[in-house]
């Protein structure tokens, strides 16, 4: 069956992504695609970042162990993590994650954190988050944007240092 029409015309493709048996996914907030078109699904589950490569052949996982609630409600903490809710991967394989409790972390793709800033107390200071950093992405420029939801509803741009 297809889906869409023109140009953006789609077609499913039934049974991608097969995980190893035994694995389920748990709620998926995010998914983003690396540099090399491997695919990396944020589930709040177990195993909260799985990666496939285009053809839905499993690679990895990494975070395993760390979920403590799998029943699909928010997380707590994932690694040092609290409510993780979108991830962005930069050109440069950057990954990018917006976590709901006023915090913003940025990692490689194997996890391990290069920065990361707020804090569990909302604040409506420039460069703080108020309430609920919702979705992160970058722009060309390595620009980062956060897009808050909740209380204030704002949108902050984060201009990347050279």
């Amino acid at each position: 069956m297809t889906y869409g029409s023109g140009k953006y015309t789609y077609e499913i493709q039934e049974g991608w992504g097969q995980l190893p048996e035994g694995w389920t996914f748990g709620w998926i907030p995010a998914v983003a695609v690396g540099s090399e078109d491997r695919i990396y699904i944020y589930s709040r589950s177990e195993r909260p970042m799985v990666v496939f490569d285009a053809s839905g052949n499993f690679i990895m996982s990494w975070g395993e162990d760390i979920l403590k609630d799998l029943s699909g409600e928010y997380i707590t903490e994932w690694w040092d993590f609290r409510h993780p809710d979108d991830i962005f991967i930069d050109e440069d394989d950057t990954v990018y994650v917006a976590e709901l409790d006023q915090r913003v972390t940025i990692l490689t793709l194997d996890g391990e954190v290069l920065a990361q800033w707020g804090s569990e107390r909302g604040s409506e200071i420039p460069g703080e988050f108020f309430a609920c950093p919702h979705g992160i992405w970058t722009d060309s420029h390595g620009d980062l944007y956060v897009g808050e939801v909740q209380a204030d509803n704002r949108l902050q741009k984060f201009i990347k240092q050279k």
